[in-house]
């Protein structure tokens, strides 16, 4: 009975011509099947949930001249209250 198996065997591996059909197939099938699965529903694959930043989270830049006026001046504040606090941390340590 290992006879005819091997025999079974022998026959089935592919030689000469019939390998580089085989190698064909399996270059053309490969790339084709690797596009399928990549390119099938890839949004349940590949999604990310909450991906992007709540947009209430994020900076928001000034749009118009007003508010670009207001931005700095809160700027200059909160650096005038770091420079006051710097200065008094200074003078509590000497």
């Amino acid at each position: 009975m290992n006879t005819n198996y091997t025999k079974w065997f022998r026959r089935w591996i592919p030689t000469g011509a019939n390998l580089e059909i085989f190698r064909f197939a399996v270059y053309i099938t490969a790339p084709i099947c690797l596009m399928l699965y990549v390119g099938n529903n890839t949004h349940d694959k590949l999604n990310i949930e909450d991906f992007w930043p709540d947009p209430n989270r994020l900076n928001q830049i000034p749009k118009d001249r007003d508010e670009l006026k207001r931005e700095i001046e809160r700027m200059k504040r909160d650096r005038e209250e770091r420079r006051k606090l710097r200065e008094s941390s200074k003078e509590q340590s000497n």
